[in-house]
């Protein structure tokens, strides 16, 4: 099993994970059951190729990955919860070993056919299931409470159905479509799913990696600037609505900012600020209060618990709003410590060191999810953090090997 466990092999699985969310979504059924079953095998192929194949690691990664999972296992005694949520994060991030070791004389051991074949069902069964909804041709009722949103695709959330296709986006850039399709396949998928966090985590991610005192950098913040003003005007005409968002969220911000304290934002209720913007799309003023509360509990928790953390999926029990965190990076912080947290940073450090330096592009593909983490919870979205750590792990490679 080991020795099959190649690129093809690791698609074949990923691309049947796909299909089953697509049919549960099609048929309106539920097949959890059924993909935490896949998951699982997926999660143990991946750990026996990691068991045998650790020599030819990156040690300071591995040593790193390491000292993050026997945290994790603290976290988990400490706290007696959290172990699902550990071995789903756990079995993911090994995706980037499978990744980083896929180089045969150095040049990657994936075939651009089987490249073409796989994307096809990748994006074309949640593009096809995207569509029905827009059709109004599927009800979806597969998924109970107030998470599952219409026009997701195979997901329950627009967020995480815009992170899946942001994280396939370095299959696009194997199969060497050209860099301006790319990008703006980037812009069309965020302003598709309507999700104000994406537009600005891509466009931040866009200006911190390309920004150089250099004219030609000038030249792409300036296009930048260009293409969300001519958004913007056409939000004017036919009231596009992620441009709206954006508006609301910087008049929400300067209102705020302008005739309030920090303390004095806090203790504001969701209806006084819905008054005062004259707008119901308050999901910004949410986030910034859930925020200060989560952070206010892990400042006064025990510790013990500020460096080994509360336990995996625990924010939600400590919130004023019992929600999950919104916030993958204060998740991190908060649920598994600040041990925990510096590692994984310093992981994320080590590895976009190599890539941007390298590749800016393909950078871009894996820096706009992690800004994305700041305002969402996309880390147990199973597939699409699988394909952020595989293709990260293979760019890592390549940068490394200097591979083309």
């Amino acid at each position: 099993m080991i020795i099959t466990y190649n690129n093809n092999y690791v698609l074949n699985l990923l691309c049947s994970y796909v299909l089953l969310l697509a049919l549960g979504k099609t048929l309106s059924i539920d097949i959890s059951l059924i993909t935490y079953i896949l998951a699982l095998f997926i999660i143990t192929i991946n750990s026996a190729f990691f068991t045998f194949k650790y020599k030819y690691f990156d040690r300071n990664i591995y040593l790193i990955f390491i000292s993050m999972v026997l945290i994790m296992i603290v976290n988990i005694i400490i706290n007696n919860t959290g172990a699902v949520d550990a071995i789903k994060i756990i079995g993911t991030q090994m995706f980037f070993f499978v990744g980083s070791t896929f180089l045969i004389q150095n040049k990657l051991a994936l075939k651009r056919k089987v490249v073409i074949n796989k994307l096809l069902i990748l994006m074309g069964f949640p593009i096809t299931v995207l569509v029905l909804q827009i059709l109004n041709i599927i009800h979806d009722q597969s998924s109970e409470g107030p998470l599952n949103e219409p026009m997701s695709s195979i997901f329950v959330n627009k967020n995480n159905a815009v992170v899946y296709f942001i994280t396939l986006s370095p299959l696009l850039y194997f199969l060497k479509f050209n860099k301006k399709i790319i990008i703006l396949y980037l812009i069309l998928i965020v302003i598709l799913f309507k999700t104000l966090g994406a537009v600005s985590a891509l466009f931040l991610a866009w200006c911190l990696i390309y920004f150089r005192p250099t004219l030609k950098s000038f030249i792409y913040i300036i296009f930048m600037v260009i293409v969300i003003s001519f958004f913007a005007f056409l939000s004017a005409k036919i009231e596009l609505p992620i441009v709206e968002r954006l508006i609301n969220a910087y008049t929400l911000c300067e209102q705020l900012l302008d005739n309030y304290s920090f303390y004095q934002i806090s203790e504001m209720s969701f209806g006084d600020v819905a008054l005062m913007t004259g707008s119901a799309d308050i999901s910004l003023f949410f986030r910034i209060i859930h925020w200060i509360d989560i952070f206010t509990y892990y400042c006064n928790a025990p510790l013990y618990n500020e460096i080994f953390g509360i336990g995996l999926g625990n924010i939600q029990n400590i919130t004023k709003l019992n929600l999950v965190a919104h916030n993958d990076w204060l998740k991190i912080l908060v649920e598994l410590g600040l041990f925990y947290f510096i590692l994984f940073f310093t992981f994320i450090v080590l590895v976009f060191k190599k890539i941007v330096k390298r590749d800016r592009l393909a950078a871009l593909f894996f820096f706009t999810v992690l800004i994305y983490f700041i305002s969402e919870n996309i880390m147990g979205n199973f597939i699409a953090m699988s394909f952020f750590y595989y293709f990260l792990g293979i760019n890592y490679a390549k940068s490394k090997n200097g591979v083309h």
